[in-house]
């Protein structure tokens, strides 16, 4: 369900809240209206009171002899003026002068021809004088149907403005109407640079993306590499036990005599044995003994 849409005003001055009390007074009753006082101190920071505001009433008195708020030797309300309009915008931002013997027309322009910044920087210029803030003024029809309405008109108008505050969000509108709309007024804003960083991103892409290509086809230009040839096959080595020399080849082997013959005794029996010894070539014969036979060789 919607909360109201009430409208939080600011009143930032050097005067104490006593001095527009009346002025508190007067806001308040209006429709939906909240009031925030806020003194202002060379030592204080304004950033968060601002911003917390949604319209801005600058409060100046005569009472400190002079009306200078800007733009004059001296001014109380150079810097605070300005950044009021930067954070709120101008056509929420008030100033008020109070305290005058006489007020007119007159009076009104020539404040604002010699500070101009007010008419730059504010929605309007409201004067008060000392007989108007008396219990019976403030009460008259005159004064709240002509000077007050104005006054009620402005802050009427930021009420319209401001988006409904919901205790919750509906199921399906995930994101509440005003962010929708802060994010989209954004991206329209700042379209220009969001498209010129997505452009520079892809080309960073695309140069880094051809820039490896490259660099895995360099080494299969003429090259061969580990990675562009089969795994070689190796023979296992074989060894061996015989000679690498031309001693044993059959020509160059003498053969002798082996006697296979057993001999009785004892239950013993010789073991064969054979002799091979090279001979520089020549082959001398001999002869074989098995079971009684022999061969030649």
């Amino acid at each position: 369900m919607a909360a109201g849409r009430r409208v939080l005003v600011g009143i930032f001055s050097r005067e104490s809240e006593e001095s527009y009390k009346w002025l508190i007074n007067i806001l308040i009753s209006f429709k939906e209206v909240d009031v925030r006082p806020v003194l202002i101190s060379n030592s204080r920071c304004l950033t968060e009171d601002i911003s917390k505001c949604d319209v801005a009433i600058l409060y100046h008195s005569q009472n400190r002899g002079r009306i200078n708020i800007t733009d004059v030797t001296d001014s109380l309300y150079d810097e605070e003026l300005k950044l009021l309009s930067k954070w709120l915008g101008k056509e929420n931002v008030m100033v008020v002068v109070d305290d005058l013997t006489d007020i007119n027309q007159q009076l009104k322009n020539r404040i604002l021809q010699h500070q101009p910044s007010i008419g730059e920087l504010a929605n309007e210029l409201f004067l008060f004088s000392v007989n108007e803030k008396s219990s019976e003024a403030l009460m008259s029809d005159d004064f709240r149907e002509n000077k007050m309405k104005e006054m009620e008109n402005i802050i009427k108008e930021k009420r319209k403005k401001k988006a409904p505050v919901h205790s919750f969000v509906p199921i399906g509108n995930l994101m509440p109407e005003n962010s929708r709309i802060n994010i989209t007024g954004f991206l329209k804003k700042h379209a220009i640079l969001i498209s010129g960083l997505t452009v520079i991103f892809l080309v960073v892409v695309i140069v880094i993306s051809r820039n490896r290509y490259t660099e895995h086809l360099k080494p299969t230009a003429g090259y061969p590499t580990a990675s562009n040839m089969s795994t070689p096959w190796h023979p296992e080595t074989i060894t061996s036990s015989l000679p690498l020399n031309n001693s044993l080849h059959p020509t160059n082997l003498t053969f002798y005599s082996v006697d296979t013959k057993s001999e009785p005794g004892n239950g013993t029996q010789e073991s064969p044995t054979s002799t091979f010894q090279a001979n520089n070539g020549t082959h001398s014969p001999g002869r074989v003994s098995t079971n009684g036979s022999d061969f030649e060789t």
